[in-house]
C-alpha cells in the first residue's frame, strides 16, 4: 500500500493542467466550475416569465413568447433558454393519484424539513424554548375547543365533582387544565370527562371525548417528535470532532543553499543583482547566472490539535485530513473553481495530540497563479532562489478560500466524527513555523499538550519572516502578538 501511494505522488509532479487532463493528481476534484449569471440576464429572464404568466392568466398564451423579449435586447446572439417540464398524458385524477416508479422521490414537508434543520443549527436553550412555545400553542388551541364544547354540554366535564362552569369566572382555567393534562397524559383526576355513572347520556359527550382523545394522540406524537429531535442533536454532538484548528496557516520558506555547496559566488552575485535592481541600475549588472539557483519548494502548513489530547482514551482512530481550495477566475465571466489539493500527511491511524497538515507549493499546486505554475514546471519540486522571500510568495499565492476537513472514529464514543475549518488568503503568514506545544512532566514522564500555545508561531531564522505589521490583506484583520 505504501509503495502504491508513493508512486501516485511521483505522478503528481507535473503541471496542474496536465494533471487535470491525465487525472494523475491523487484524489483531485475535477475542476468544478460554478458559473454566475449576469445581472441583466437575470432581470431579462424574470421579466419574460412575468409577462408570459400574465398572458396565460388572461387566456392569451399565444400572443407572447420569451423569444420576443430576446429580440428587444442588445444581446441577440445569446442562445435560447428553455424550462423543461414533463407532461403526463394520463387524466387529472390518475396523474395526481399515483406516481410513476421511476419518478418517485421522497419529498417531506418543507416546513418540517426547515424546522428540523433549524434545530440542528441552534443551541439547546433555543430549541427548548421553541418546544415550549409549540406546546403552549397546541394546548391553548385545544383549550378553546374544550371551552366551546363544555359550554354546550357542561355535564360532560367534571371539575372536582362539579359540572363544568360551576365557577363561572374560572371556565377557561378549567378548560386549560383539562387540555394540558390530556395533552401530556398526566391525568391528575381533578378534572376529567364524565363517565357513564356521572352522566347517563354519553352520546351528548361525543364531542368532548373526541377532542380529548385527539389531543392525547397529538400529545404522544409531539413528545415523540421532540424526543427524536433531541436525540438527533445529541447524535450531532457525538459526530463533532473535538479538534482545534490554528487561527492561521504558515508558509515555511526553504533553507538557503549553504556556502559549502559551491554556490557561494553565485549567491553573492545574486545578492548584488537584487541590490542593483532595487536601486534601478539593473543594466549595470552583468549576467549573474547561466544556471538558475534552485532551492526546495516552500511548504504551506496548518495545525490541528486534539482537544482530548490530555485525556485518557481521547484519540481519533483512522483519521484522515483533506483540503479543498476555492479560487475565482474570469473566463468569459466570473467562475469559482473547487479543487482538492494534495497533502503530504493526509492519514493518521492514531491521532492523539497534534497534526501538521503540509502542502508543498510546487508546479502542481492549485494555490499558485497560473504563470507561477508554468515557470515552475520541469523543475522537479524546486523553487527559484530569488523567489524565496515573503514578497514574491505573496505575489504567486492565489486562492480565495482553503477548507480543511478532518474525519475519523472517536475512541471515546466509537462514532464517526468530523470537523472543518475555512482559511482565507489573508490568514496566511509567510516565514513562520508553529511553536512547539508539547511538554513533559519530569516526575511522571508524561507528555502533555499546552493549549495556550496552539496559535503561537516562531519566526524563521535569518530575518526572512515578514513582519506582522506589514501583513496586508483585502480584509481588516488585526493580529494580536506577544513576544516571549
Amino acid at each position: 500500500m505504501g509503495k502504491r501511494k508513493r508512486f501516485k505522488r511521483k505522478g503528481s509532479k507535473s503541471s496542474l493542467q496536465n494533471s487535470v487532463a491525465n487525472g494523475s493528481i491523487e484524489g483531485l476534484l475535477a475542476e468544478q466550475d460554478v458559473v454566475f449569471r449576469l445581472k441583466r440576464e437575470s432581470r431579462l429572464l424574470h421579466r419574460c416569465r412575468n409577462r408570459l404568466s400574465s398572458m396565460i392568466r388572461s387566456e392569451r398564451p399565444d400572443e407572447f413568447t420569451c423569444d420576443d423579449v430576446a429580440l428587444d435586447t442588445e444581446n441577440k446572439d445569446q442562445p435560447r433558454q428553455y424550462t423543461i417540464k414533463r407532461v403526463d398524458p394520463r387524466s387529472f385524477i390518475f396523474r395526481h393519484g399515483t406516481k410513476r416508479v421511476e419518478d418517485y422521490v421522497y419529498r417531506p414537508p418543507s416546513m418540517l424539513v426547515w424546522y428540523t434543520n433549524w434545530t440542528f443549527t441552534h443551541g439547546f436553550l433555543t430549541v427548548f424554548l421553541s418546544f415550549l412555545f409549540a406546546f403552549l400553542i397546541l394546548v391553548l388551541g385545544f383549550a378553546v375547543l374544550i371551552l366551546i364544547a363544555g359550554n354546550a354540554t357542561p355535564e360532560c366535564i367534571r371539575v372536582s365533582g362539579e359540572n363544568f362552569g360551576y365557577n363561572e369566572s374560572e371556565k377557561f382555567a378549567d378548560a386549560f387544565a383539562l387540555s394540558w393534562t390530556t395533552f401530556t397524559t398526566v391525568g391528575y383526576g381533578m378534572i376529567y370527562t364524565a363517565t357513564g355513572t356521572e352522566h347517563e347520556n354519553q352520546n351528548e359527550c361525543s364531542i368532548i371525548i373526541f377532542l380529548c382523545t385527539a389531543e392525547s394522540f397529538i400529545g404522544l406524537l409531539y413528545s415523540g417528535i421532540c424526543t427524536a429531535l433531541l436525540f438527533g442533536k445529541v447524535g450531532r454532538i457525538e459526530s463533532y470532532a473535538q479538534v482545534l484548528f490554528s487561527n492561521m496557516i504558515c508558509v515555511q520558506l526553504s533553507d538557503v543553499p549553504s556556502q559549502s555547496s559551491g554556490n557561494e559566488d553565485s549567491l553573492n552575485r545574486l545578492a548584488t543583482k537584487r541590490a542593483k535592481v532595487k536601486d534601478g541600475n539593473e543594466d549595470d549588472v552583468p549576467q549573474v547566472l547561466e544556471k538558475e539557483i534552485l532551492v526546495p519548494c516552500p511548504v504551506l502548513v496548518f495545525q490541528v490539535i486534539n482537544e482530548l489530547a490530555n485525556a485518557l482514551g481521547g484519540e481519533i482512530l483512522d483519521a484522515s485530513l483533506k483540503a479543498l481550495v476555492k479560487t475565482e477566475v474570469t473566463v468569459g465571466g466570473p467562475i469559482t473553481r473547487l479543487i482538492k489539493i494534495n497533502l503530504e500527511e493526509y492519514e493518521h491511524p492514531f491521532f492523539q495530540r497534534g497534526w501538521l497538515g503540509r502542502h508543498v507549493l510546487n508546479a502542481s499546486s492549485p494555490l499558485l497563479t497560473a504563470s507561477a505554475r508554468t515557470q515552475l514546471s520541469g523543475k522537479e519540486n524546486k523553487w527559484p532562489a530569488d523567489w524565496n522571500n515573503p514578497r514574491k510568495i505573496r505575489d504567486v499565492l492565489d486562492f480565495h478560500e482553503l477548507t480543511v476537513i478532518i474525519s475519523g472514529i472517536s475512541n471515546t464514543s466509537a462514532s464517526t466524527v468530523h470537523g472543518y475549518k475555512r482559511y482565507k488568503l489573508s490568514d496566511t503568514l509567510v516565514g513562520y513555523t508553529f511553536a512547539p506545544v508539547l511538554y513533559k512532566l519530569s516526575k511522571l514522564g508524561k507528555v502533555l499538550l499546552d493549549f495556550n500555545l496552539i496559535h503561537d508561531v516562531n519566526e524563521q531564522g535569518d530575518g526572512r519572516a515578514e513582519t506582522l505589521t506589514d501583513h496586508e490583506s483585502s480584509e481588516t484583520i488585526r493580529w494580536e502578538t506577544s513576544l516571549y
